[in-house]
Parts: structure tokens; C-alpha cells; sequence
């Protein structure tokens, strides 16, 4: 039996094409919402130059979160829910208090200065990228008449590929309430100067638990 040349044709283009696919390199596995360990060496041999994004997504007010709450992390991670009543107590516009973005993005580039592993791959001419999401800024009360509080962040961090593709991330983590730490929590609310450097400490102690995991 003898093929014909149409037949012959679309035979060779086939198995160009497949030969194509084997050598093209495979896609990276897709990276999980939650963290998965720590970032492998073979990964920062890979994207060799890291920048930090300025762009820091972060809430627009912080929420209450409360010792007593049985919710998951104090009620922070509760979803926002519109029209529903506020607490009467910890929420507040937050930029006009701090600038989390900058915050945030400097405290990475000072604490990644002193891991051996990470500081000589950090720098603004990076083509992978860290980016950093702030979820939430809480004011958690610490007993039950709110008269003691501390700032609890969670945040998240991800490595970005150069071609825009998530290769690591650090799940969603934050800084852990802390017995030595404590504000009164009116001086929170209604102090910006308290707010400030009680929600920076808050920013930096979130910040060392994402690094910790890289």
C-alpha cells in the first residue's frame, strides 16, 4: 500500500512537532498556597538576582482580634463581610498612620542582609521577584476588658520567576503575640505615634518568620 504525499506530509510534520515538545524544557510544578519549605538551592541558583516589590498589597483598616475569640488566628482570618457591624474597639485607617508598603520592603531588604545564603542574590537589578502581601493588621486585645493589646500581622510572600511564574511561597505566616510586648490599647487607637512603632514591631517580627522559612 502506498501513502500518498498529503498523508506522507502531515506524517514528518507530527513528529517534528512532537520532537519539539520533548525538547522543549518542562514547566515548573505549580506552586502550593501554603508553604512547602524552605527555598532549595537549586531554585536560587535558577533565578539568580532577586529585587523586592515595592508594591506591598495591604488592608485599608486594621481589625479588631481578641484573646477570647475562638475563631481561627483570634478572628483574623475570618473573612470581611460587608454591612456587618464593626467591633467598637481596633479598627482604624492604617496609612495614615504607617507606610506598610515601605515598611515592609525595607525591613525585608535589612533582614535578608544577614542571611549568608540570600543577601549576595538580593538587588534592585533583579529579574525574579519577592513579592509581599500584608492580609492583616490587627489590634489584638490581650485580656478580656481590652485594656492590653498588641499589633498581630499576617502576611505572605511569594518568588516570582521572570516570566511571571510563582516559585515559592512562604505560606501565610505573621509575628506571634509576645507575653514582654504589650500596649495600652487606647494608646493604640487613638495615639498615631503609639500605633506606628507598636505596628513596625509587628511588621518586623512578621517579617523574620517569612524569612525564617526561607
Amino acid at each position: 500500500m502506498t501513502l500518498s504525499r498529503p498523508i506522507l506530509l502531515l506524517a514528518a510534520a507530527s513528529v517534528l512537532t512532537l520532537a519539539g515538545c520533548a525538547s522543549r524544557p518542562a514547566a515548573p510544578e505549580p506552586v502550593p498556597v501554603y508553604y512547602d519549605g524552605r527555598v532549595k538551592p537549586a531554585l536560587l541558583s535558577e533565578l539568580q538576582r532577586i529585587r523586592i516589590s515595592p508594591d506591598v498589597p495591604h488592608p485599608a483598616r486594621t481589625r479588631y482580634a481578641s484573646i477570647g475569640s475562638r475563631l481561627p488566628y483570634y478572628g483574623m482570618l475570618i473573612p470581611e463581610k460587608p454591612g456587618a457591624e464593626r467591633p467598637p474597639f481596633g479598627e482604624f485607617a492604617l496609612d495614615p498612620v504607617l507606610d506598610v508598603a515601605r515598611v515592609t520592603s525595607d525591613e525585608f531588604r535589612q533582614q535578608l542582609a544577614g542571611q549568608t545564603a540570600l543577601a549576595g542574590r538580593v538587588g534592585d537589578d533583579g529579574k525574579a521577584s519577592l513579592q509581599i502581601e500584608v492580609i492583616r493588621v490587627s489590634i489584638f486585645g490581650k485580656d478580656i476588658a481590652n485594656s492590653v493589646c498588641e499589633p498581630l500581622v499576617l502576611m505572605r510572600a511569594r518568588l516570582i520567576d521572570a516570566d511571571g511564574r510563582p516559585r515559592w511561597s512562604s505560606g501565610i505566616t505573621g509575628n506571634r503575640p509576645d507575653d514582654r510586648i504589650s500596649y495600652p490599647c487606647q494608646d493604640i487607637e487613638r495615639k498615631p505615634e503609639v500605633a506606628a512603632r507598636a505596628i513596625g514591631v509587628a511588621l518586623r517580627g512578621a517579617v523574620a518568620n517569612v524569612i525564617a522559612r526561607m
